[in-house]
């Protein structure tokens, strides 16, 4: 009974070397030191960065170096940046906060546009139709061809919109107070 276990065990153990195969690798690591790893999809991402012609010259080991060495050029500097408490410092902070809310409102505009209907377009273009008018002439241009410039204000109009309305939540929600007595008697700056 014993080594029916054993061979069962076997076989099940020798299957699940296959699946095990077949997982991904972890990523290649193409430098480290202390504290310091750049791995070979954080160098694909960088060289994804760079233009389709300046990527084209960095199809040589001795060029994949130098743009290696310039990624880890960075890492250094930046974790002795952090190790001399720059990260704290209050323009970085201020950098970082600035990158921070410009990638939220990124995101937030890029979900899911508004959808614009026809009554909508058609409204906007009888009510604008001064806005629409062909250079040779005094009458507008027919809704046909000024549709996607419609289209596409409307849709600007309304993320703007829908911005505002989340960023006011947002207040409401942090409870935002203000006061202005101290908030007058702030000095302006010399010219």
């Amino acid at each position: 009974m014993r080594s029916i276990t054993a061979v069962v065990l076997c076989a099940i153990a020798l299957s699940g070397c296959g699946e095990w195969n077949r997982l991904p690798k972890p990523d290649a690591i193409v430098a480290s030191g202390r504290g310091l790893v750049v791995t070979a999809s954080e160098f694909t991402t960088r060289l994804e960065e760079q233009p389709p012609f300046v990527r084209a010259g960095y199809s040589t080991l001795e060029r994949k170096k130098e743009l290696l060495d310039s990624m880890v050029r960075f890492e250094v500097l930046a974790r002795e940046a952090e190790r001399l408490g720059l990260n704290r410092d209050p323009e970085v902070v201020e950098a970082q906060q600035k990158v921070m809310v410009q990638k939220l409102v990124q995101s937030r505009l890029q979900t899911g546009g508004p959808v614009i209907t026809e009554a909508e377009l058609t409204r906007y273009y009888e009510a604008h139709q001064g806005e629409f008018v062909s250079l040779g002439g005094e009458a507008p241009r027919p809704l046909t061809e000024v549709r996607a410039q419609i289209e596409n204000k409307l849709q600007r109009d309304a993320r703007a919109r829908a911005l505002e309305a989340w960023v006011t939540s947002l207040r409401e929600r942090a409870e935002v107070s203000v006061d202005e007595r101290a908030l007058e008697a702030v000095p302006l700056p010399a010219p």
